[in-house]
């Protein structure tokens, strides 16, 4: 979704997506690699749109994140 519904993306669709990812990460090792995530463009999208939107996040949405990142 990330890579080709990005510029309809809000807040909660942000946080959505780090908390999937990171639920992702737990089950496939393949994920738990930080450095080959993040090279991959879907997860500079998100950062990107996290750092566009960090002003507007609601707490349930920052506390997505910061799990997310955990």
């Amino acid at each position: 979704m990330v890579a080709t519904e990005w510029r309809g993306m809000n807040t909660v669709n942000v946080a959505t997506a780090w908390h999937r990812l990171a639920k992702l990460a737990k089950i496939n090792r393949s994920f738990k690699n930080k450095t080959k995530m993040t090279h991959d463009p879907r997860v500079q999208i998100l950062a990107r749109l996290e750092l566009q939107y960090v002003a507007d996040f609601g707490s349930m949405n920052l506390a997505r994140i910061h799990i997310s990142h955990c």
